[in-house]
Order: structure tokens, then sequence, then C-alpha cells
């Protein structure tokens, strides 16, 4: 009898079981398996319930009936090619550049990663003993024996949804990051749960992550997200259905990550208006402009409290000018040395620098430049 798993492995609460089971016959035990499933709501997260014992997974991965053919196809080239643009994502790749791929079967994805960045230190780390053998003479190293090295990138393909305790397991490998180093993690999708695009619940799979899960995991041994995306390759032999990448990276020393609830989140947004409004509020230095017409400048316009303080909108978009947002008119930049207006605010923040070097250009004083953005965060 396999112990039953009743609360979620990432916030702990109370699962709730899913019906039906999935029988498996495996060769390593010569018996039936009957896998059985729960899901958290909260996490947008299912796992099997009844997992099999360490011991039995073990056996299991090293009887070698899982191994796959050593061989590749067109579209494990255009997979693989994905995961490392993903993976390695413009960093520059030397001779000190040192990778470990996390249950690296006979190599494939090592040698295609090898075969664009010939200089790289590559690791492996791999229960099969057979594959061990195979990836030793291909001149990878195994990780095993020097657990004292450190990754700038720890690749994990397709083996969180294998591992009976994930947290455990990432914050394991987590340790063994260098400074700016970072995990990448490929798990089947179920975050768009599409009949024709989802892998089946089946023995393999221990969990099946969503982007939500999966951050959450993350978050939980002090990773945070640093890009994310959801892709699909037809004819992929791992899976031709959608899968989720990740890339994580260490919290900051002195950074707290804070997962907010859905009106946690609109208050905080609700904060970031009152914070400008309040700054309207405050200044008597005269009437200001807002410059630039996007959604920031449209949500605070809606507030009556900025009636008395700001005078027009400016916006150098030709489709703009000449328009209103509600009762304030969009003017070109030919308004900037309007004598009534003693504060310009930058409200655009992707852009923000280039609007205060074209204020500059324009021989606006720079005591008379606000940053919207100063306002935005506590």
């Amino acid at each position: 009898m396999h112990k039953l798993i009743h609360h979620c492995l990432i916030c702990t609460q109370k699962a709730t079981s899913l019906k039906g089971h999935v029988k498996t016959y495996l060769s390593s035990q010569n018996g039936i398996f009957s896998a059985e499933f729960a899901s958290c709501d909260r996490c947008q997260y299912a796992w099997m319930s009844n997992p099999p014992t360490e011991e039995e997974l073990v056996e299991y991965y090293q009887s070698g009936s899982q191994l796959r053919v050593d061989t590749l196809t067109d579209n494990d080239r255009i997979h693989f090619k994905g995961q490392i643009l993903f993976a390695v994502d413009g960093r520059t790749i030397g001779n000190n550049f040192c990778a470990l791929e996390v249950g690296a079967d006979t190599g494939q994805f090592l040698d295609f990663l090898r075969s664009k960045f010939a200089a790289i230190q590559i690791y492996y780390s791999e229960l099969n003993e057979s594959a061990q053998s195979v990836l030793n003479r291909k001149g990878f190293k195994d990780f095993n024996s020097q657990q004292d090295t450190k990754f700038d990138l720890i690749i994990m393909r397709h083996v969180l949804e294998h591992i009976p305790i994930p947290k455990v397991f990432l914050k394991h490998f987590a340790e063994h990051l260098r400074p700016n180093g970072k995990i990448f993690v490929e798990v089947p999708d179920f975050t768009l749960r599409m009949m024709h695009a989802t892998d089946d619940f089946m023995f393999e799979h221990l969990h099946y992550f969503s982007l939500e899960s999966l951050a959450q995991l993350g978050r939980s041994v002090g990773l945070k997200v640093e890009k994310v995306e959801i892709t699909r390759t037809v004819g992929y032999r791992m899976t031709s259905n959608n899968v989720l990448r990740i890339i994580f990276k260490a919290e900051e020393k002195n950074e707290k990550l804070v997962s907010l609830d859905l009106q946690q989140l609109l208050d905080k947004s609700h904060a970031k208006i009152e914070r400008l409004l309040k700054y309207l509020k405050d200044s008597e230095e005269g009437e200001v402009a807002l410059f630039g017409a996007g959604w920031l400048t449209t949500e605070l316009l809606a507030w009556p409290e900025v009636t008395r303080a700001v005078a027009y909108v400016i916006d150098s978009s030709s489709s703009k000018i000449g328009t209103h947002i509600g009762d304030y008119l969009v003017v070109s930049p030919d308004k900037l040395h309007d004598s009534k207006i003693k504060k310009i605010i930058i409200m655009s923040i992707a852009f923000q620098d280039e609007i205060n070097l074209f204020l500059k250009s324009k021989g606006v004083a720079e005591e008379m430049v606000v940053f919207a953005s100063n306002y935005l965060s506590e």
C-alpha cells in the first residue's frame, strides 16, 4: 500500500481527489501499478496521490526500459534549438561557462549544446547506469563525482514532473548555482489545458504543473521567475503537446519575494494612483502638464482631484494630438515652454529615459521634470 498525499505539495492546502486512475504494467515490479491523482485549485496543480516509493522509482529508471533512442529527428533538433535559445538568451558562453543537465539520458541534448558552444564545460546527472556509460564515453563530466561544482546554467528538461518531492530536489540544485546562475526548466504544460495539446496523465509523471504552480514552487525555495514561454513542437519525441519553459534565478540577498492574492494586487494598483494624486494635491507650484497620453495618464485623469493641478496632456504622436482625455486636451510638444506650466510629469514608464532626453534637447530645465515612476512604488 502506497502512502497517500492528501495535501498540496506546494501550498499544503487540502487536496481534491480526481476520479479515475491510470493502470500500468511495470516490468521492474512484475506487476500492475494503479495510479490515483489529486489537485489543488489554488495552485492550479495536480499530482499522483499514491506515488511509488523512491526505491521503486530508482529501480524503474535504472531498468533502462524508458531510455530514448540515441538519434535525433528533425523535430527534435527544432525543439532543442528552441530550448537552447530560451535557456542561453544571449549570454556570453566562454571557456569558464559551466552547465549541468539533470536527467541527461544518453546525452542527445548535450551533444546538440556542445555543437553550438564548443568551449562550454558540461556536466550530467543521470540515474541509469547504461546511460552513464554513454555519457562518459562522450566526454561529459559526472556531477555526482564532483558535487562541489557550481554552475552558470542548470538544465532540467522534462525532469521535475518525475521527481517525488520537487521542492527538495529544486532547492538542492539551486544551491549549486554560481552568482547570476540560472535554472532552465521545461515540463509538460498544464496552464493551457486543451484537448489535443495537453499530455495525458501517466505513470511516469508524478506532477502536472501550470505556470502558477511552477512559479510558486520556485518561490518556495528562493528562486524568482525571470522568463516564461509556452510552446509546442509537433513531432518532438518527448511530447508533441504544449510545454512550459521557465528560467529561474536566485533572488537577491535582501530581496523578499511576496506572493499577493488578487485583492492585494488590486489594492496595489489603486495605491499607485493615490501616491500620484497626493503629489498633485500637495504641490503648490502651479499647474502641471502630463507628458504621455497612455494608460497611466488615462487612469490618473479619471480622478476629479486632478482638476486644479493638471493643465493638459502633451504627446508627440500625431494620432493623439488634438484629441481629449475627458476634459483634457492632448497637445503637441510645442507647448513645452508654456509659462503657466511649472512641472512636466513624464507618465510613460517604458520610454521615460527617451522622453527625458527629448525634454533636455528642447531646453526644458531639469528641475521642471518629474518622473511618475518615482511615485509608483512604495
